[in-house]
């Protein structure tokens, strides 16, 4: 699955390096973050944001994309005995 941070640049037919120069972001910080690996700093959501023409949740935070290795799993099982939970404590 493509992250949307990905996707855009891809559909844009830019390059890592590309977009690394033109955001100062590292060509390494940037991959690590299309890939879900690293979230980023504010900072550089905001630049890549920018760049892209786009709100940073819209590209961050609208999938979950900055949750991976293995998060999602842990957030699905907390997530989830949270709504347990709630439903017993309302009953």
């Amino acid at each position: 699955m493509l992250t949307d941070l990905k996707k855009i640049r891809l559909e844009k037919g830019l390059t890592q390096q590309e977009v690394a120069d033109k955001t100062n972001i590292s060509i390494s910080m940037l991959a690590m973050m299309e890939n879900g690996y690293r979230r980023g700093s504010d900072e550089a959501k905001i630049k890549l944001a920018n760049f892209y023409k786009e709100s940073v949740e819209s590209l961050f935070f609208a999938n979950n994309y900055h949750f991976k290795c293995g998060n999602n799993d842990k957030i699905s099982k907390i997530n989830s005995n949270s709504d347990k939970e709630r439903t017993e404590h309302n009953e």
